[in-house]
């Protein structure tokens, strides 16, 4: 008997496009991702918890005009643009839940998580 189905967002209730959206969010802003090796590492300790979400973005506008809030403000237009929400797993889910537990799944960063609760 089934009591629970789990569904892992990142690519399965969410499919993003991560080249489309860092090549938007760079176009955008003029900061050059791929050019910068740290921002990698950074982005790595975000994704981890290691870091937080304010002060990723902190450091990825400094030597830039951007303040962070708008760097942050455009990544997340980036995100919604570039990683949309698959419809169809987002109906089966509303079906199961009328007689299933469905819980998700994931290892999605908070800056992620944050976008995605807003979203419906």
């Amino acid at each position: 008997m089934i009591k629970a189905i789990i569904f892992d967002v990142g690519g399965v209730v969410v499919k993003p496009d991560y080249v489309k959206r860092f090549i938007e969010f760079s176009r955008k802003t003029g900061i050059k991702i791929k050019l910068i090796p740290s921002i990698y590492v950074m982005y790595e300790k975000l994704d981890v918890g290691e870091e937080t979400v304010n002060n990723f973005f902190i450091n990825l506008t400094k030597n830039t005009n951007l303040t962070s809030k708008k760097a942050k403000g455009i990544y997340e237009q980036c995100y919604i643009k570039h990683s949309p929400i698959n419809k169809s797993v987002k109906a089966l889910i509303k079906k199961l839940r009328m007689n299933y537990k469905v819980y998700a799944l994931t290892n999605t960063n908070i800056l992620h998580y944050t976008i995605n609760k807003k979203r419906k």
